[in-house]
């Protein structure tokens, strides 16, 4: 009985043990998979649609624009496509990018961000602590 129980994915050991509701919502990001058990084991990717007024809401210059400049900029810009790979055990944002449109290079080039060492840009910003999550990534899912 031991060694089947051994075979369950870590997901049916907590729904038997907790009840359904708490394994769907511990394992929703993984879709009952293996819960990552070293960093970068799994990243994920995803894209969405942000307008300019969310990725400058609290920036001091967009502040000080009036809302007819505002309005001006988000119509000739419009919404951005924001691309983001996040590191599921540590809950990390590796890279994140933004594009116009939505484009497959958009997603390769998030992926190849996440796997580059960032410490001459987190050196650049003023971090004290070296920024050690740059690795091979086991598994991306979209």
């Amino acid at each position: 009985m031991c060694a089947e129980i051994r075979k369950l994915s870590p997901m049916h050991i907590d729904a038997g043990r907790h009840g359904q509701s708490y394994a769907k919502k511990n394992y929703a990001y993984l879709q009952g998979k293996h819960r990552p058990e070293w960093p970068l084991q799994v990243v994920e990717i995803d894209e969405c649609k942000v307008s300019l007024q969310t990725i400058f809401q609290g920036d001091p210059v967009w502040q000080r624009k009036d809302n007819t400049a505002r309005k001006e900029l988000e119509e000739e810009v419009g919404c951005l496509q924001l691309s983001a790979a996040i590191e599921v055990r540590m809950k990390c944002i590796l890279a994140m990018r933004l594009a116009r449109t939505a484009t497959t290079d958009l997603a390769i080039s998030t992926l190849k961000m996440a796997r580059s060492d960032k410490n001459d840009l987190a050196k650049a910003a003023g971090c004290e602590i070296p920024r050690d999550m740059a690795s091979r990534i086991q598994t991306a899912w979209a």
